[in-house]
């Protein structure tokens, strides 16, 4: 469309072009005086005439065509309901709509005679260290078009249809994919936004084995596996330790003496003599296993109450505390019965004394 006389200041004086004698042009002239207009007007091309008047000659003119500043979208997504533009994480399994608009970045009014329309999608960032590839996210099968009515700055709130996270079972750190778009209309710059995949399968679980033990003189050895609930591989780049701790003076009275013991090169006991000690998980695995030495002395009373021992872990993983603990059962070593006949009291007997 034609340049409006908002849109340029025309030179205050005719600028004279002169063809030399036997020439066929003439040397290149500045415009001098031909000002753009700067604004913050969303609009279409537009095309100044330059024109000319030479004495009993034909002047063709020629054009020149403004190409506004003021075309660049952003994009916004937002993965809550109330569509603020402020909610950027998914979590894994969560069924959530995901909407988007696009906006103009700078422009403040629209003189564009028809619908902007931009085609959205998501993809992976590249290059990126901790990045949502293709096996954590699907997304939409063919593009959704968003569309900036004419006269408007910005769309509606469009969703996404067909962006899905995907569930696995592999512990990860938050990972990070875009949600980026192309220009039906030419000229169009697209600024994306971003969506994060929360830190998932990262909830820290406790086992021992074995889960019950006899009152005896000998020390029984005790396994303690420590990984990721409902994790069955890990993508985490870093040793995540695991603070262990035995509970040796729990509430239902279990005497037990503990030493740490060292089974493989990943696991560092913190005190040799205490009731601490640490298990490494090591980087790219789901979980791992340290041991310690339990003895569950032997009394000489009949437990009417069972006795057990707390082993509990703790970590931090992404940046979030973790715990979980696992216990163990003290079987008693015997039942001891009193009995009286006749006024005479027979000695106690055990399961053990024939």
């Amino acid at each position: 469309e034609d340049a409006e006389a908002a849109d340029f200041t025309a030179p205050g004086t005719a600028v004279t072009v002169t063809i030399p004698a036997s020439s066929t042009s003439s040397s290149a002239v500045a415009l001098s005086g031909l000002l753009i207009t700067g604004d913050d007007i969303a609009e279409d091309a537009e095309v100044i005439d330059i024109e000319g008047a030479a004495g009993g000659f034909a002047v063709s003119g020629t054009t020149l065509t403004i190409t506004d500043d003021d075309l660049d979208v952003t994009l916004t997504a937002d993965t809550d309901s109330d569509e603020s533009g402020n909610q950027k994480t998914l979590s894994e399994g969560e069924t959530v709509a995901v909407r988007v608009r696009a906006a103009f970045t700078t422009a403040t009014s629209n003189d564009i005679g028809s619908a902007l329309q931009v085609r959205v999608t998501a993809e992976a960032l590249s290059p990126a260290s901790a990045e949502a590839g293709g096996t954590d996210f699907t997304p939409p099968a063919t593009p959704v078009t968003v569309s900036i009515p004419a006269g408007q700055t910005q769309s509606a709130w469009t969703n996404l249809t067909g962006l899905a996270v995907t569930d696995d079972a592999v512990t990860e750190l938050a990972e990070t994919f875009r949600i980026a778009g192309t220009s039906v209309n030419s000229g169009v710059g697209i600024t994306p936004d971003t969506l994060t995949i929360g830190a998932s399968d990262t909830a820290l679980e406790v086992t021992a084995s074995p889960g019950r033990v006899t009152e005896s003189t000998s020390a029984h050895n005790i396994t303690v596996t420590a990984g990721f609930a409902g994790a069955t591989s890990s993508a985490l780049t870093t040793n995540t330790d695991v603070t262990v701790t035995i509970a040796t003076g729990d509430t239902n009275g279990a005497t037990v003496a503990t030493a740490c013991s060292q089974s493989m090169t990943e696991d560092v006991c913190t005190d040799q003599t205490g009731n601490s000690f640490t298990i490494r998980i090591p980087a790219g695995q789901h979980h791992h296993t340290g041991s310690f030495q339990l003895t569950a002395r032997v009394d000489t009373d009949a437990e009417t109450t069972a006795e057990t021992v707390k082993i509990s872990g703790s970590a931090t993983v992404a940046g979030t505390a973790t715990s979980d603990s696992a216990t163990i059962n003290i079987a008693d070593s015997g039942i001891r019965l009193a009995l009286t006949e006749s006024g005479s009291t027979v000695s106690a007997l055990d399961e053990n004394s024939g």
